[in-house]
């Protein structure tokens, strides 16, 4: 996976990454204002969400399966 800071990347070293992997361009490349981020690794992915998002989506489907699986428990 390639991880760099946006705001300081140039042209030039985003292609001399792709050069030096031309396989990060099968992989998804992901960015936002300040994040850039290549690969499949969904824990990565994560950081584009914010955590209060994440933590709220979790809950939700922690609900949601324990509602249907009275007989699981969570630690």
């Amino acid at each position: 996976m390639l991880k760099m800071d946006r705001p300081s990347v140039t042209i030039n070293q985003l292609t001399d990454a792709i050069t030096t992997s031309p396989r990060i361009l099968k992989n998804p490349i992901i960015f936002d204002d300040s994040k850039l981020v290549t690969g499949f690794d969904q824990e990565k992915m994560g950081i584009f969400i914010p955590k209060k998002q994440r933590r709220l989506e979790l809950s939700e489907m922690l609900a949601k399966f324990t509602q249907n699986n009275h007989h699981i428990k969570l630690a």
